[in-house]
């Protein structure tokens, strides 16, 4: 991607990106439909077959002649992890056909608290853990090589490590963004490390933008060394939430959990919920659907539903496309 073409997303995505996942619409491997001053809908493509990331990113008033032209312009494109409102009006507007898929965990960040709650027992042993073994850092990259000398390849050393403990050890994309290790406009980057000025872990967290500002953050790349203390990543994010909370931030998103899907009160394809009911189920093999929900549930957070919308059913070929956008094969 050009500079010049980054430089007017951002611009965009600034005005109108109050998705979680808005940030993630510009990652370099992904295409986008532009419409000069008003906005832009990125997708990845496959045998033809075309996947919107989340809510077009332009104005709510325009958002119904922006999905016409890039229904037209993307062949009935299949829309991933858009929120409510996106999905009723598809559905009403455009006859596509809307699958609850996931919820998306938010924390009210002034009002958060570990305190009380028995099911947040685990997050505060982690903290506990945390703070005996490492202190966590915000850093640039010239600051994290110039104080510790760690650069792009212990960084990647780290994901690597990381990677040998999942199912797919591969790292995916479109719905989850690839680490980037330089600095990015607005993306806030903590470090763990240990006294011995070991890199332990770190999260970057990617900016929410509401009218203009950023009203909060969503981890996009969260790692831990495998041999760290047990619940080190979350030891991260809950230490960058109480500096988002000193500078007035309103909420921190721990990002979507795929779940069991369910009907969403709108018609729905019964090929793609079975689909998507079977991956769920047995697809832990795959990746740790399950334990993801399980690890955001211990946070005792708010939810919002987060839905898939497509015009046709998920045929073998469309199934295949998807899998091969988000990398899973």
């Amino acid at each position: 991607m050009t500079p010049s073409k980054f430089n007017g997303l951002i611009e965009l995505l600034k005005r109108h990106g109050s998705q979680s996942i808005a940030y993630s619409t510009l990652q370099s491997d992904l295409n986008h439909r532009v419409e000069p001053g008003l906005g832009y809908a990125a997708y990845g493509s496959h045998l033809k077959h075309n996947f919107i990331l989340g809510n077009p990113i332009c104005p709510p008033e325009e958002m119904a002649d922006f999905v016409q032209g890039a229904i037209t312009d993307l062949d009935d494109p299949a829309f991933v992890q858009v929120d409510r409102e996106t999905a009723n009006m598809l559905h009403d507007d455009f006859g596509y056909k809307v699958t609850r898929f996931g919820v998306e965990t938010f924390l009210p960040v002034q009002d958060y608290s570990l305190e009380g709650d028995a099911g947040k027992s685990r997050l505060r042993a982690s903290v506990r853990r945390g703070r005996e073994v490492a202190e966590v850092i915000e850093l640039d990259r010239a600051d994290l090589a110039d104080r510790f000398g760690i650069g792009a390849a212990e960084l990647n050393a780290v994901t690597a490590e990381w990677l040998a403990t999942k199912k797919v050890k591969r790292q995916l994309r479109f719905l989850i963004r690839r680490p980037v290790y330089h600095d990015e406009p607005f993306v806030r980057k903590f470090y763990s490390i240990d006294a011995d000025q070991n890199l332990q872990g770190f999260i970057f967290f990617d900016p929410i933008f509401a009218d203009g500002e950023v009203a909060g953050y969503c981890p996009s790349v969260m790692r831990a060394r495998p041999g760290s203390s047990m619940g080190h990543a979350a030891y991260i994010l809950l230490t960058a939430m109480d500096v988002f909370k000193a500078e007035g931030k309103e909420l921190l998103s721990l990002g979507l959990s795929p779940s069991a899907p369910q009907s969403s009160g709108l018609r729905h394809d019964a090929l793609t919920f079975l689909g998507l009911k079977l991956l769920y189920q047995y697809g832990n093999c795959l990746y740790n659907f399950k334990g993801m929900s399980y690890y955001k549930n211990q946070f005792s957070g708010l939810t919002r539903d987060s839905f898939c919308a497509t015009r046709r059913s998920f045929s073998a070929v469309e199934s295949l496309a998807i899998a091969r956008v988000t990398g899973f094969i």
